[in-house]
């Protein structure tokens, strides 16, 4: 199959089909090697997005060949072509297309759109070879030319590469073109739709690119210009001469005609020589058609850069428009004036040639294929729990979405091929697919910039949709008008490619080499000043573990002594004593050696924090409220330590002090002529009215309050009961103030006002009811003893 000589040459479409098949489940031991040849071309994946794309069938061809190059293993292959067009003939192509699709959707009554995605998740993909090689696709779009008035363009029209072996282009390289006038002038006709009927340059007065430049500079906005920011103070020219080319609707008449508009002027009757041949009515319109309908010959051009709508949004915005559509020729003016404005001569460099270079090497061959098949060859969906495993980062995901868009394109073209749809439904699909990348892809999740290009395909859609639907042609979809918003997303590729490889290839490097950053030291950033100190006093437990091992002991010992250390720790913080029996002492004083640095930095820093917040310094909002949190430990410490310290060393008042206070007491109470409330009888005339008033009080916290925890939601339920069935709460509230012993645990939050603390009691719903109807008995009774 490989000649001596070259490396390269034509191998048969089998060859490709059969490694590509052979490689289908890459799990193979037989494909070990092969993992790495794959990964590595992960790297020239989003170029061969690019050239697949730019590659792709026009709506008049039914299938297209391409030239391909494929690496031996099958892991990569790319669209070996540039797509080049002469210009007049493309426009004239399209402005033919513009004519079928409105006459389609027109005659059409209800046109309907192919789904999207074209396949679902689950189909397996399809084979080429078994699916869509034998299958005859359906009739592509291609409009009757007439074969009198058409006859100079009507045998080629259609072709791929159109003349590329006439003498109207230079030859194979397809590089230079020139046309007679006569074809000139039939792809002028065809191409009529798309071209502006514009011929007086007086229309364009304030509104071509040096008004604009200059409003820029100036800061003011042209009526239906873009806005934008001063250049130099300089009168415009206003006028050019006026035109008396006056564009004829009839055919028939002849080329130097009187038209009525202008007054007759009498022919003096000398004239003895033709005044005109047949050419010449077509040459006058040519010469006033705007480019590159007013030259004859030219070079060729690569498709994408034909604009085919850059004309429609250079004039005004027709009247009567939606601002959406007014709003949308701005933007795209906008654009166009930058891009103007920013232009720079480009610089002369060295050209290199990606393919060629791998075209030269022993691991890439050549073959035709047909662009279908030149796609995606998918071989198997990640499941989300790969999905999930592989954070690959942006570079991955941003391929994985284009390659999803390059999906969706291909995916349409099959189904045109396996005749699910016709040719006017697949231009549809491929203009929703290009206007709305949007939606059906994620893109923008990875590099939001191109929310820009999703924006501008919006625009271009509105101008396009808005001349489309005129007429009999009524809203809906149907319009397949793809190559504006195919140039934008090209373009896009086309930037994004080389950015896309450095990060593929530093991905690359580290997934087959590792990571280079282990040698560097981090710098201890305010984030991090914790979990700093943390690591070294680890650090330093370690050493000192080392220190006393004897030489014999395994290593593993220090991980356990480390679990005591931070298990230590967090007893310290709750409060809890700890003790682990059988630890060796000098183990547990230098645990308990370290649990106090580590108690003393973490107080200290508590305190200084909380004096930052007191000076009203800037902190952060999680500092303060973790300070919160350590000042609430720490009071618990200190309050539980002061109890204990109570209980252990008792009161710290001497007999004769306390009776000397009891009896002072007693001889004020006796001066106040004191009488003692007794307790609540067990019927009291007053008191459903007094508990009524206590759950009143309760109620009002809740006035206000819409989002309610759970223990609240109990208290509302228990004063709502109360409510209800007031005999049986209060018979209840007396039952548990005379006999209730064990209490619920009271829960404490302190309100943080940064210059001091509200401790903030959390009482069990059922005693707080009891506490309400006490303190209303008490207050009601007290008062009453005045």
């Amino acid at each position: 199959m490989i000649s001596k000589k070259s490396y390269t040459v034509l191998h048969e479409k089998e060859h490709v089909r059969k490694i590509i098949r052979d490689h289908g489940d890459m799990t193979s031991r037989k494909f070990r090697h092969d993992k790495r040849v794959y990964l590595g071309a992960l790297k020239y994946m989003p170029h061969a997005v690019l050239k697949l794309l730019e590659n792709m069938p026009m709506p008049w061809e039914q299938i297209r060949d391409v030239k391909v190059l494929y690496h031996i293993t099958g892991a990569i292959s790319f669209v070996n072509e540039t797509p080049r067009v002469i210009e007049p003939v493309y426009l004239a192509q399209w402005g033919t297309m513009w004519i079928m699709m409105r006459r389609e959707k027109r005659d059409r009554r209800h046109f309907k759109r192919m789904r999207f995605p074209p396949f679902d998740d689950e189909e397996p993909p399809l084979d080429y070879a078994d699916n869509i090689l034998d299958v005859e696709p359906l009739e592509p779009i291609q409009m009757e030319l007439d074969p009198e008035e058409d006859q100079t363009v009507a045998e080629w029209f259609y072709d791929h590469k159109p003349l590329a072996s006439t003498r109207f282009v230079n030859g194979p390289t397809y590089r230079r073109w020139a046309f007679s006038i006569p074809i000139m002038a039939t792809l002028y006709r065809l191409a009529n739709q798309l071209l502006t009927d514009l011929t007086d340059d007086n229309y364009y007065y304030l509104f071509d690119l040096k008004s604009f430049f200059t409003a820029k500079a100036l800061n003011v906005a042209i009526p239906g210009g873009p806005k934008f920011e001063p250049l130099i103070k300089d009168i415009n020219l206003y006028h050019t001469p006026s035109v008396v080319y006056i564009k004829t609707e009839d055919p028939d008449l002849p080329a130097f005609y009187f038209d009525p508009l202008i007054n007759p002027i009498a022919i003096s009757g000398l004239e003895k020589v033709p005044l005109y041949t047949d050419n010449t009515g077509n040459g006058i319109a040519l010469l006033w058609a705007p480019r590159p309908f007013n030259i004859r010959s030219g070079r060729t051009r690569r498709t994408i850069d034909v604009p085919l709508v850059k004309s429609w949004y250079r004039e005004h915005c027709p009247a009567g428009m939606p601002v959406k559509v007014r709003v949308s020729y701005q933007k795209l003016l906008k654009v166009f004036v930058l891009n103007a404005l920013k232009h720079r001569p480009p610089k002369p460099q060295k050209r290199r040639y990606l393919f060629r270079s791998f075209k030269s090497t022993k691991f890439f061959q050549t073959t035709t294929l047909d662009w279908v098949e030149a796609g995606l060859q998918p071989v198997k969906t990640l499941t989300t729990k790969e999905r999930k495993k592989s954070r690959f980062g942006n570079a991955f995901h941003l391929c994985r979405e284009i390659l999803r868009l390059a999906k969706l394109v291909v995916d349409a073209h099959v189904q045109y091929r396996l005749n699910n749809v016709d040719a006017y439904q697949l231009a549809d699909g491929l203009q929703y697919i290009f206007a709305h990348v949007g939606q059906l892809t994620g893109m923008y999740r990875y590099k939001y910039k191109l929310m820009r290009q999703v924006r501008m395909c919006k625009d271009l859609k509105h101008i396009i949709y808005y001349r489309f639907n005129t007429g009999a042609v009524g809203k809906g979809p149907g319009c397949g008008f793809w190559a504006p918003g195919w140039r934008v997303w090209l373009f896009f590729l086309r930037g994004i490619t080389p950015l896309l490889e450095r990060w593929l290839g530093n991905l690359l490097s580290r997934q087959f080499e590792g990571r280079h950053s282990k040698g560097v030291a981090k710098t201890v950033t305010k984030q991090r000043v914790e979990s700093h100190f943390d690591l070294e006093l680890r650090a330093a437990v370690m050493h000192d573990i080392l220190d006393m091992m004897p030489e014999g002991i395994k290593q593993n010992k220090a991980r356990v002594i480390l679990q005591h250390l931070s298990e230590a720790w967090r007893c310290w913080k709750a409060n809890i004593p700890w003790k682990v029996p059988g630890l060796p002492t000098p183990v547990e004083n230098m645990i308990l050696r370290y649990v106090k640095a580590k108690a003393d930095w973490w107080t200290n820093s508590a305190h200084y924090n909380r004096e930052r917040v007191r000076r009203g310094a800037t902190v952060d909002k999680t500092v303060c409220k973790k300070n919160l949190g350590r000042l609430t430990r720490l009071y618990l410490k200190a309050e539980q330590e002061r109890q204990h310290n109570y209980l252990k060393d008792g009161p710290y008042i001497s007999a004769e002090e306390a009776v000397a206070i009891y009896t002072t007491t007693v001889h004020w109470l006796e001066s106040r002529r004191f009488s003692p409330i007794p307790f609540p009888p067990l019927s009291y005339k007053h008191d459903t009215k007094l508990l009524i008033l206590a759950l009143e009080r309760l109620k009002e916290a809740y006035s206000v309050k819409n989002r309610l925890n759970q223990s609240q939601r109990e208290e509302l339920a228990l004063i709502e009961q109360a409510y209800d069935n007031p005999h049986e709460a209060l018979s209840r509230i007396k039952r548990h103030m005379l006999t209730q012993r064990a209490f619920k645990e009271v829960g404490i939050e302190f309100m943080d006002l940064y210059t001091h603390l509200i401790p903030v009691y959390d009482i069990e719903p059922l005693e707080k009811v009891t506490d309400a109807y006490l303190d209303q008995y008490l207050w009601y009774e007290a008062d009453k003893r005045r």
